[in-house]
C-alpha cells in the first residue's frame, strides 16, 4: 500500500508540473526581434571612434591602446604602443547582423596597412559584439569553427573627442588613396 500511495503522489506531482504556466519568452528571442531593423540600429550605434587600453595581464602596466575608427561599413583598427607610435593597423569592410538575441560583426576585405605585415590580407572573420552609447564589446573565439582559438573579450569606450575622430578618418581616407 505505501508503494502504491507513493506512485500516486509522483504521478500527481508530474501532472501538476505540466499544468504550470510557462514563463514568458525571453524578450530578445528570435521570434520577438526584427533582425534586419535591429542590425540597422546597431550599425548606427557602432559609428564613431572607440578606444581600449591594453595592459600587461601580470603587472597591469600600460602597453598601449587599440583604436577603432568606424564610418559607414568601413572600419580601421590602429594598435598603438605606450608611447603612441603605430604598431599595426588594418582596414576592413564589415556588416553587423542579428540572429535573435545574438549580435554578429563580420569583417572582410581586410588588409594590414601598417606594421611588419603591411600589405597582407586577412580572411573574413565573425565575432559576437555588444554596443551601446558608451561601450563596444567584442567577444572572439566563441563561434562554430573557432574552437581552436582561445576565447577573448575586449571592451572599447567611445571617444567623444572630435579631434581624435577626425584624425582617425584622415588616416582611413589617406590609406584609401594609397
Amino acid at each position: 500500500m505505501p508503494l502504491c500511495a507513493s506512485a500516486l503522489i509522483v504521478v500527481a506531482l508530474l501532472a501538476s508540473a505540466d499544468e504550470q504556466p510557462k514563463p514568458p519568452p525571453f524578450k530578445a528571442s528570435p521570434a520577438n526581434i526584427d533582425n534586419a531593423a535591429a542590425a540597422k540600429e546597431d550599425l548606427k550605434k557602432v559609428q564613431g571612434t572607440w578606444s581600449a587600453d591594453v595592459r600587461d595581464p601580470r603587472t597591469g602596466k600600460p602597453l598601449g591602446r587599440i583604436v577603432k575608427y568606424i564610418k559607414g561599413n568601413k572600419e580601421m583598427v590602429v594598435q598603438e604602443s605606450a608611447d603612441g607610435k603605430i604598431v599595426e593597423a588594418h582596414r576592413v569592410d564589415f556588416e553587423v547582423n542579428r540572429l535573435g538575441a545574438v549580435r554578429l560583426f563580420t569583417y572582410y576585405n581586410a588588409e594590414i596597412t601598417e606594421g611588419p605585415q603591411k600589405g597582407q590580407t586577412m580572411p573574413p572573420y565573425t565575432y559576437i559584439y555588444k554596443v551601446d552609447e558608451q561601450f563596444f564589446t567584442e567577444v572572439m573565439g566563441m563561434l562554430a569553427g573557432q574552437e581552436k582559438q582561445a576565447p577573448s573579450a575586449r571592451v572599447y569606450k567611445r571617444v567623444e573627442n572630435a579631434e581624435a575622430e577626425s584624425k582617425g578618418h584622415e588616416r582611413q581616407d589617406a590609406k584609401k588613396e594609397d
